[in-house]
């Protein structure tokens, strides 16, 4: 039961993690609390990622207020920032209170600021990137799934198809597009499978900008000069993924079991339900890595009724609750256990992600993680311009990372 009898409203922001049905599946979630806790009512807020930020920005700098959020949903990127900023409720004093069995060690770590054991926030959902693939559209070009293997490999699958399919409404690849923009998140495997970093080892300095990553950027850049990432203007890349069948590859974590793979569904897509595959990412020439990443769950440092919002986030943090998320949503749930269960009968595609978890990555805990990420997305943005102006180069590639590298350096030194 909740820390208090006396009836309570808490205010939950939270990102349209499943589109238009986020509501819905919140409401369903959020009736199973309210059972256990009848003072309590949550009123969730929805909000977009490109707008997200800029709201808890303002959140900070203007303090406690009306619209303040009691519970938040912050990208795994976000937690150090906020953190370290004041935003957040310290919830090191409750770890007790969790059951912590089997939850994802690298996720859970995240949830830490950095070079301390103080927690900020728990794991709601993770984002573990592998490679979603048509076997029909492969079959048709004489291909199977040894092609995906390598980023040689499947490169030249990628040019094949995007030859095959040119006029015929089907893109060869398409990114994830959570957030309308190309992110930190589907850059990181291709830095750090070409043997790059993102920060130095001391963490002082920008490393992105050096050859090795640099090499990895030019591997994912080309894939967007030669058509294989469709551009569609300088801020617009494709009219579908992977999941609404405009698309033969897509690098996602999503598992939309209950829509895009369900019958009956508005989102049901037969050619994809009936086709689909999932692979690692490929092999780079420094190794195989993926991204790994997700949503935590947060207390706002802000919010005046603290007791009651912890309950929720308990809540929404124990194994039960997040299954049922996760399958509603078409995510992955933070404790490796779930993902079998998951998964049921397509273990095979749970075993995809499962192997997955061991060669992925977080990027570096550091408190102005939130902000470089903005940076870095903002410099891919400019790269993206630049080829569709038909004016990417190597050069003015190293150069335009030069800029953002420097730009961070001065971002860490305030923090040094």
């Amino acid at each position: 039961m909740s820390a208090s009898r006396k009836p309570v409203e808490l205010q939950f922001w939270v990102m349209p993690n499943a589109g238009f049905e986020t509501r819905h599946i919140l409401r369903h979630l959020l009736d199973r609390f309210h059972k256990t806790h009848p003072n309590i009512r949550v009123t969730p807020e929805v909000f977009p990622w490109s707008v997200a930020w800029d709201r808890l920005m303002n959140v900070i700098k203007d303090g406690r207020g009306p619209l303040c959020p009691d519970v938040f949903q912050i990208g795994s990127t976000w937690t150090c920032t906020l953190a370290f900023l004041g935003a957040l409720r310290e919830l090191t004093p409750r770890l007790g209170e969790i059951d912590r069995d089997n939850f994802i060690p690298t996720v859970f770590e995240s949830c830490y600021l950095p070079h301390t054991r103080k927690l900020y926030a728990l794991p709601w959902f993770i984002d573990l990137r592998v490679l979603y693939y048509r076997r029909d559209v492969l079959r048709a070009a004489g291909l199977g799934p040894e092609a995906l293997e390598t980023w040689d490999s499947f490169r030249r699958s990628c040019r094949l198809l995007s030859k095959k399919y040119r006029r015929k409404n089907l893109y060869t690849l398409a990114l994830s597009l959570q957030k309308g923009e190309v992110l930190i998140h589907d850059l990181a495997p291709w830095i750090w499978g070409a043997g790059g970093s993102f920060l130095t080892a001391d963490e002082k300095h920008a490393s992105f900008h050096r050859e090795d990553s640099l090499e990895g950027l030019r591997c994912f850049f080309s894939l967007m000069e030669d058509g294989s990432i469709p551009l569609f203007g300088r801020d617009r890349f494709s009219s579908g993924n992977f999941f609404s069948g405009h698309a033969a590859f897509q690098f996602s974590g999503a598992w939309p079991l209950n829509s895009a793979f369900k019958k009956g569904h508005p989102l049901y897509q037969p050619e994809v339900a009936e086709n689909f595959g999932a692979v690692p990412f490929p092999l780079g020439p420094a190794g195989r890595f993926t991204f790994l990443g997700g949503s935590h769950l947060a207390v706002s440092a802000m919010s005046r009724h603290p007791e009651e919002s912890w309950s929720l986030v308990r809540f929404l943090s124990t194994p039960e609750a997040q299954l049922n998320h996760a399958r509603a949503v078409g995510t992955l749930p933070c404790r490796a256990s779930e993902i079998p269960e998951l998964f049921g009968e397509y273990p095979d595609i749970g075993r995809v992600f499962l192997e997955s978890l061991t060669y992925a990555r977080i990027l570096p805990q550091i408190p102005t993680l939130g902000t470089v990420e903005r940076v870095f997305s903002r410099c891919a943005m400019d790269v993206v311009k630049m080829i569709v102006d038909k004016g990417c180069t190597p050069a003015k590639l190293q150069n335009r990372m030069a800029d953002a590298a420097l730009e961070t350096n001065y971002i860490l030194s305030l923090y040094g």
